[in-house]
């Protein structure tokens, strides 16, 4: 035999343990993807500065055994870095795109 649903009104309604189940469900939920996220930001750094360090220790070795000089091995290294924030405003103001 079928049973169908009741039609008591409160019984759609969660009693207050399932509500702050569903709650903590939620809020656990959204800090472990926080977590996830601060995790997966962190190795992406650490990778980064690797292979930067990586990349220095090549420009090392190619300036000890002579195959570029020092000076080139400095441009290249400053090549890749950010820029500070003085380099960039006097960039703009050269370009003329800020006025004092």
């Amino acid at each position: 035999m079928l049973m169908l649903a009741s039609l008591d009104p409160s019984a759609a309604v969660p009693g207050d343990g399932a509500l702050v189940a569903i709650v903590a469900i939620a809020f656990g939920s959204i800090l472990a993807m926080v977590i996830a996220g601060k995790g997966i930001e962190a190795w992406r750094k650490v990778s980064e500065v690797r292979a930067r360090e990586e990349s220095r220790r090549e420009v090392a070795a190619y300036v000890a055994e002579g195959t570029i000089t020092p000076e080139d091995a400095e441009r290249i290294l400053r090549a890749g870095g950010p820029k500070s924030i003085r380099e960039t405003i006097g960039e703009a103001l050269e370009r003329q795109n800020i006025r004092c």
